[in-house]
């Protein structure tokens, strides 16, 4: 029996927490609203292996607080049940699937949340700030594979904090077909303020996220990999 509630407690801290609006931990959405799984590369079905993106084109220099262009996706891609073929790639550490992007400053806050920008991918959605390591710090982003299992890649490279107290280097990669969201961090620190790693629908209804993630000060060791997984 103790042995039966060590490993209940072990996957209650591993796995995620499916929200509705309003709390931390309520019982995830069901799986015909687009609820997601997600596990570590402490399991064997998750292996951290990082991707290098050798197209000097898509380098973007961010700066602070702003958007990218809108890129379109080489594969249509399913979130929340919805699919998608375009994006906006944040300076702040996620990516938006809706449509457009209005403003600039969006300061990391809890998923989900319906105000501000939605149908967010939140690898960390902290105040970055690409300036600050200009030239060495960038986005980057490209595809690889071929059809019917590409992937998507957006990488921040050697990224500074808003406060210039360490930088950090994380990718996001979306998934052709499964649909599956990965989150690799080559190189983590945290500059002690709170930070957001999940997901949101597009009308901030429906959110996932790892226990301890959702706008608070956590640390991740580097060369960790974690991956959402549709249900």
């Amino acid at each position: 029996m103790n042995k039966l509630l060590s490993v209940l407690v072990l996957v209650f801290l591993l796995c995620s927490a499916c929200s509705q609006p309003g709390g931390e931990t309520p019982a995830p959405p069901p799986v015909s609203d687009g609820s997601y799984s997600i596990l570590d590369n402490n399991e064997p079905e998750v292996t951290y292996e990082w991707k290098d993106i050798l197209l000097p084109d898509n380098r973007r220099y961010l700066g602070d607080e702003s958007f990218s262009e809108q890129l379109t996706l080489p594969f249509s891609f399913e979130f929340f049940g919805i699919s998608y073929d375009k994006l906006f790639i944040h300076s702040n550490g996620f990516l938006t699937l809706q449509g457009s992007v209005s403003g600039t400053s969006y300061s990391p806050r809890q998923v989900p949340d319906s105000g501000g920008v939605n149908a967010v991918i939140a690898g960390l959605w902290a105040d970055l700030d690409q300036s600050l390591n200009d030239p060495l710090g960038y986005v980057i982003f490209g595809a690889e594979g071929t059809e019917p299992d590409r992937s998507f890649i957006v990488t921040y490279h050697d990224i500074p904090y808003g406060d210039d107290s360490c930088n950090v280097t994380f990718q996001i990669i979306l998934y052709e077909t499964s649909n599956e969201i990965k989150f690799q961090y080559q190189d983590f620190e945290t500059d002690g303020r709170k930070h957001t790693q999940g997901i949101e629908n597009e009308d901030g209804t429906k959110g996932c996220f790892v226990s301890g993630r959702n706008l608070y000060n956590f640390t991740l060791p580097d060369e960790y990999a974690v991956t959402f997984f549709p249900q």
